[in-house]
């Protein structure tokens, strides 16, 4: 059976760095399906890796907006009707404001693509994933408890009975503090890439426990490329796109056990 392997937000940064590091250095990958948001951008991204590599029979791609369910569910659809199942499926496509503000409108959009998004797409692809697979999400050490001013709520986010229910109640809260302009009293920072990367390194750590108690054999886990010189982390980041790609490659290649943990610098680490 082939082996597939799908990443999200492919046509740019160390989404496309890491397509061109499995097509170098993962052969056992029979398929390497990226995908984006923006069609003629993620054609555009696949046409120059052929052509720096060669003709890739296994390199397929396929739209997927992370922010759109319609978007979503046609790609389910495809992987299921042309490939049937995902070996590995990695959740790269996020987004940054740069602009310095910080408003509800650049809250909302945070997280509908870095946490909502990334949590949509997970649940619709997790059928299709195969037994032993793995989901992989790209987050970042910005997404640690000691962003959140609150003690109490850094502690929610850490407990080991966190809920589904519990880290969508703390998504929820943020959002509406910001609405209500009383975020910081009510204990949230300042930042929403940070809180939707808190968000997101939670859920690892809750689709781990249902899946184990669903017995479901499909790991999952969190892994922070560090900050890169992307368009995202701008030309200042003391890391290459290239470095980032060193952890993301050790989790894609991964066949051991471990699942719900934090990953970085080539290794598990304590997220707090």
């Amino acid at each position: 059976m082939a082996k597939i392997i799908a990443i999200t937000g492919a046509n740019k940064g160390l989404g496309k760095a890491i397509i061109e590091k499995i097509i170098q250095e993962a052969p056992e990958f029979d398929v390497v399906l990226m995908t984006s948001r923006n069609t003629e951008r993620g054609f555009r991204t696949k046409g120059e890796l052929e052509m720096k590599y060669g003709k890739q029979s296994r390199l397929h791609y396929q739209q997927l907006d992370v922010t759109s369910l319609e978007s979503i569910r046609n790609f389910a659809e495809f992987v299921q009707k042309t490939y049937g199942h995902i070996d590995v499926f990695v959740n790269n496509a996020a987004i940054y404001s740069k602009t310095g503000q910080f408003t509800i409108d650049i809250v909302q959009s945070t997280l509908d693509s870095n946490f909502y998004g990334l949590v949509n797409v997970t649940e619709v692809i997790l059928p299709l994933m195969r037994e032993n697979g793995h989901i992989i999400n790209v987050s970042s050490r910005m997404g640690s408890t000691q962003c959140i001013p609150d003690p109490e709520i850094a502690e929610r986010f850490l407990s080991d009975y966190l809920t589904r229910e519990e880290l969508f109640r703390l998504a929820h809260d943020f959002l509406e503090g910001t609405r209500a302009g009383n975020w910081v009293a009510r204990g949230w920072p300042t930042q929403a890439y940070s809180v939707s990367k808190v968000l997101v390194n939670g859920y690892t750590r809750v689709l781990d426990r249902e899946l184990r108690d669903r017995r479901i054999k499909v790991k999952v886990n969190s892994v922070c490329p560090g900050h890169l010189r992307t368009d995202m982390g701008g030309p200042s980041a003391p890391f290459s796109v290239d470095e980032g790609t060193i952890t993301p490659m050790i989790m894609i290649k991964y066949t051991g056990e471990e699942s719900g943990r934090f990953w970085y610098n080539g290794g598990v680490q304590e997220w707090a």
